[in-house]
């Protein structure tokens, strides 16, 4: 985005910041039992950041 110049390097580095500052749960979970639950209630799209 800088190369582009679609961003400054200011809004760049904010971004980061931003970023920085989400904080994440990491958690184990049972992928059969996920894909169970998503038939059963006929979501079976699963966003691939999920499964990252």
């Amino acid at each position: 985005m800088l190369k582009r110049s679609r961003i400054k390097l200011a809004q760049a580095i904010e971004a980061i910041e931003v970023y920085q500052g989400i904080s994440l749960e990491i958690v184990e979970i049972d992928l059969k039992e996920a894909i169970r639950l998503a038939g059963k209630h006929n979501a079976m799209d699963i966003p691939r950041f999920f499964l990252t």
